[in-house]
């Protein structure tokens, strides 16, 4: 067997206030954010579930909520490890009921129509449970419902593409989009195709929904694009960043009074022998980048800038450390990846985390095939809070205080309830073997409050996966999965 290693150095991210540097370390691996919640983390509910982490929160009908689960990964992009040498059996699919108290009713089998190369898309739509998924079988693109209680209702061809198409969908699937090879077609809520346009890309960072239509972040021939849709309108426009700085880790966010607005975000930072614009080689892989600061830019439309403010990571603020660099060299934070915005007592606060991740490649010289292994490490939840005022100097930047080890799958989680957020983290303790799932409140000064063990996720094979509430933000509910365990977090009103 030949092993193939990629890797980055060991970090740690200092953050030095006016007396003393702490040194801190945090671990996760997903983010969502929910800036419109004003619910708290009240408790959780454990449901033991075979190949739990092959699980995904389709949404909720009046007080039921459901999700998928299956025992063979057959979704697109999923960052999970892949042995190409083992034969998979055949894929079984579980449509999983809870009540509104987060009690698992039911576990019923799907009995889908056809044999499937990918799903491409799992969801609620108009009250049912809405599969779609490409099929050599099938010829092609197929659609198919089941009804709340897992019983088929009908299936049809959804496109006659059989290989090369995708989807993307919005918040609680109000647009969904189908991208072939060199279009762009249009979903309402009702599955019903209201348009279509010549789109052509390298990468979907994201969509959203955005004033009735939907905004998109994507990659062309290298460079970030903008797409605004509302009511068969489409307008684009490509961000233009100084040829001084690297500019990294793009995500746009939408403002929650005013949802006419939108910010976009991304990294700003020095990489040895680089003059500047876009890169968006994967921070968690990248040593030679250093972030030294933050950009927003305040739109009104995508044809609309209203504002743009640069903020940079003072030396006394935040240090990357490099025992082989000199002081000048040193400052910046490595691996640092931006994780968006949200809307914090009239302030914004941005999100950010510093990670690094191994990839080990195994292959099979008998046969070609690879097997690949990922391993992260987490070191900080850093918050920035931007005040009105356009002064570069009115920022506030901290961290949150948790201890955490790597090769642990992990994640947080973030409301804002009235001048207070609470925080749902992981903690682990490799050698107690215990996985902590703690709930933390901090306040307008970003400083910690107070913290909270939830007692019944200690002591457990693996760490919690938060699988986050980027398409159902509108529920109650979101998922936590562990080995062996599925399980709802409860946030109550």
């Amino acid at each position: 067997m030949k092993t193939e290693t990629k890797t980055t150095p060991q970090t740690c991210l200092y953050l030095r206030g006016n007396n003393a540097m702490r040194l801190l370390f945090v671990y996760f691996l997903m983010f969502a954010i929910a800036p419109v919640f004003t619910q708290e983390f009240q408790s959780v509910n454990k449901n033991p579930i075979e190949n739990s982490f092959n699980t995904r929160y389709l949404g909720s009908i009046g007080e039921q909520h459901f999700a998928l689960n299956f025992n063979v990964n057959v979704f697109r992009n999923e960052v999970k490890d892949i042995d190409e040498d083992k034969i998979d059996p055949k894929t079984e699919l579980f449509l999983l009921v809870f009540d509104k108290e987060a009690n698992l009713q039911k576990k019923v089998v799907l009995d889908y129509e056809y044999k499937f190369q990918e799903i491409l898309f799992a969801g609620i739509i108009q009250d049912h449970v809405s599969l779609i998924y490409s099929s050599k079988k099938g010829k092609g693109t197929i659609q198919e419902n089941f009804d709340v209680t897992g019983n088929k209702m009908d299936f049809s061809i959804f496109s006659e593409e059989k290989k090369k198409n995708y989807i993307k969908a919005t918040a609680s699937n109000n647009f969904i989009l189908h991208i072939t090879k060199e279009d762009c077609n249009v979903y309402n809520s009702e599955l019903k195709n209201i348009d279509k346009f010549t789109f052509q890309t390298d990468s979907i960072l994201e969509v959203i929904d955005y004033n009735g239509g939907f905004l998109m972040l994507h990659i062309k021939d290298n460079q970030p694009e903008l797409i605004q849709y509302t009511n068969g309108s489409l307008k684009k426009s490509s961000p233009q960043v100084s040829k001084t700085w690297v500019c990294k880790s793009p995500k746009i966010s939408i403002d929650p009074d005013k949802p006419e607005i939108f910010y976009l975000t991304y990294l700003i930072g020095k990489t040895t022998g680089k003059p500047g614009g876009w890169d968006f080689y994967d921070t968690r892989l990248d040593m030679n980048y250093r972030s030294k600061g933050a950009q927003i830019v305040y739109y009104n439309g995508v044809d609309d800038i209203q504002k743009e403010r640069s903020l940079l990571f003072e030396s006394n603020i935040v240090y990357g450390t490099n025992p082989n660099a000199n002081s000048e060299q040193n400052m910046g934070c490595t691996n640092l990846r931006n994780l968006g915005l949200v809307k914090f007592n009239n302030a914004l606060l941005l999100l950010f985390e510093e990670q690094t991740m191994k990839i080990t490649v195994t292959v099979n010289q008998l046969t070609g095939t690879k097997k690949v292994n990922h391993h992260f490490k987490y070191h900080d939840i850093i918050f920035l809070k931007v005040g009105e005022m356009t002064s570069i100097q009115n920022f506030l930047i901290k961290a949150c205080e948790t201890n955490m080890d790597e090769n642990q799958f992990g994640s947080f989680d973030v409301l804002i309830k009235e001048n207070k957020l609470n925080l749902l983290f992981n903690q682990t303790y490799i050698r107690e073997n215990k996985h902590k799932l703690l709930t933390a409140g901090i306040d307008l000064y970003l400083e910690t409050q107070d913290k909270t063990l939830n007692e019944t996720f200690n002591q457990h094979d693996l760490n919690l996966v938060l699988n986050p509430t980027r398409n159902y933000v509108k529920s109650k509910y979101f998922l936590a999965l562990q080995n062996g365990f599925f399980d709802l977090t409860f946030l109550e009103e």
